[in-house]
């Protein structure tokens, strides 16, 4: 937790950022709530794949680590002999997963993409 003004906190650090944890906002305070413990800092992991199943060394289902209830299975799991391209079947899966679910552009991506949009003709 960095201060950036007296009573304001960004939770950030590069322990959280190494584990894979994103910020998802800051926080600032009349100081009463600091005194008394009134809240409590959590931090959000980001969404990855699980591999959940093996067919031999053959990774043939998975699940996203932030929803309840997605897996990802391969479609024929006896015809794929090869541990990478099972990894790389279910990884393609997810992604489709995480770009629809769970990514959302900020204010930036979401200029870029209008501008793009706009010039396209």
């Amino acid at each position: 937790m960095r201060v950036l003004s007296p009573g304001a906190y960004q939770l950030t650090d590069a322990k959280s950022k190494q584990a894979g944890y994103r910020v998802v906002g800051s926080l600032k305070s009349t100081g009463l709530a600091i005194g008394l413990g009134l809240w409590e800092t959590v931090e959000i992991k980001k969404p990855s794949l699980r591999i959940i199943k093996f067919n031999g060394l053959v990774p043939v289902g998975g699940r996203c680590t932030a929803c309840e209830g997605i897996s990802f299975h391969l479609t024929l799991p006896d015809r794929v002999t090869d541990p990478q391209v099972g990894a790389n079947a279910l990884q393609e899966q997810f992604q489709l997963h995480f770009d629809h679910v769970h990514l959302r552009e900020d204010a930036s991506q979401a200029a870029a993409r209008i501008g793009r949009e706009a010039t396209e003709n």
